[in-house]
Parts: structure tokens; sequence; C-alpha cells
């Protein structure tokens, strides 16, 4: 008779395995005896599930939060310099978030299934292969993108009532379309290392990427402004 499955059992303990046999034989046309076989390295605890996930999460933590860094430094640096800059940055990455980042983090989240499965499955071409596709793909849809950012000035313009900040909102997303590809092909990258199990080559990235963004935005912002002023 097979032990009862708890939500507080073990997700890969022999007793979950054997408690859903049912359910293998069904959909996978197997039996939990020839799964153990095959997979002699299944047997588990619930210590050692939460070790391996928080040996994994914990870079991802990291890694996201210097991402978001990068969004955070420049609305900082912006509301040192006066209320409508702040304004525009704000209304810049909340219509970049909405108009193409999030098709970029769509786009590349699907690379979390597909490589994982190629990966899994021994085919480590085809994990290539599917970053190279969606490389593509990411390239295709920042066409219409860039459209969109290059005529914002214009846009906004119709929708907000503040023509200066739509103007400057407008500019900053001109600008931030230059490195528009580069993000897109980073995201793919990053699920490509991910999908393989490392999690330590995004946060290497970052921790010089998110650094220097901190430095330029100083350089080009305020010692800039600071030059400009004094006709440096």
């Amino acid at each position: 008779m097979a032990p009862h499955i708890a939500e507080t059992a073990a997700l890969l303990a022999p007793d979950g395995v054997h408690g859903q046999e049912v359910v293998q034989v069904e959909v996978y046309g197997t039996a939990s005896e020839d799964v153990a076989k095959r997979e002699p390295d299944l047997e588990t605890t619930w210590r050692y599930e939460s070790k391996l996930l928080f040996k994994f999460s914990a870079p991802l933590c990291v890694t996201y939060a210097l991402q978001y860094s990068l969004q955070t430094t420049v609305a900082i640096v912006a509301g040192r310099l006066g209320t409508n800059e702040l304004g525009a940055i704000s209304l810049a990455q909340m219509t970049a978030n909405v108009t193409g980042m999030a098709m970029y983090e769509g786009l590349a989240t699907s690379l979390d299934t597909l490589c994982s499965q190629a990966y899994g499955a021994g085919k480590k071409e085809l994990v290539g292969l599917h970053v190279q596709r969606m490389a593509y793909f990411m390239m295709l849809v920042t066409i219409p993108v860039g459209i969109a950012w290059t005529c914002s000035p214009w846009i906004l313009e119709l929708i907000v009532p503040e023509k200066e900040i739509a103007h400057l909102a407008g500019r900053y997303l001109r600008y931030l379309l230059i490195g528009a590809p580069g993000y897109a092909i980073f995201e793919g990258g990053k699920r490509f290392v991910q999908a393989q199990g490392d999690f330590i080559g995004p946060l290497a990235v970052l921790c010089v990427s998110a650094p220097l963004n901190v430095f330029l935005n100083y350089l080009f912002v305020f010692v800039g402004v600071s030059s400009s002023l004094y006709g440096f």
C-alpha cells in the first residue's frame, strides 16, 4: 500500500514517487520501480531540497535586484535635477516597460521552458538554436518598438497635458532605444545559461554593469551639467 502523500512531504522523496505511480503509468507508461532504477539519485529529503532551492534562488534574487537598480539609479539621478525631469523619467520608464521591455521579457521567458527541456533531454545544440531563433525574433520586434519610441515625443504630447514633460520623456525613450537590442540579447543569454544551471554568469555581468551605470549617470549628468555651467 502506497504511503499517504501530504503537502509537507518532500517533493522528490521516494514516498512521493510511489504515491504517484498510477499517474506515471497512465501518462508516461512506466512504473515507479522503473523510474527508481533509471534515476537512482531521485531519493532526497526536504532539507536537501531547501538547500538546493536556496543555492539557486540566492544568486537569482541578487541578479534581479541589480537589474532593476539600473532603472532606479536613473530615477534617483533625474530626481536630483528637478521635478520635471523626474516626472519625465517616470513617464518614459513606464512607457518603455509597457511597450518594449514587457515584450522582451515575455519572449525570453519562453526560453525557460524550451531551453530547459532541450538541455534535460541531452539536446544541447537545440538549446543554442532556441536562443538564436529567439534573438532574431526579438530583433524583429525591436523594429515596431523602435518606431514607437522614435515617435514618442509627438505621441506623448497628445496624451500628457504637460508638454515639456512629454517632450523630455520622448527624448529619453529615443536614447533608451540605443540599448534596447543589447537588453533583448542579454535576456536571451541569461535564460540560455540559467537553463543549464548557471546562475552566476548573469550575476557577474550585472555586478560590472550596475556600478558602471551609477558611474556613467554621475559622469554624464552631474559632471556634464557642472561643466556646461562653467563653460568647460
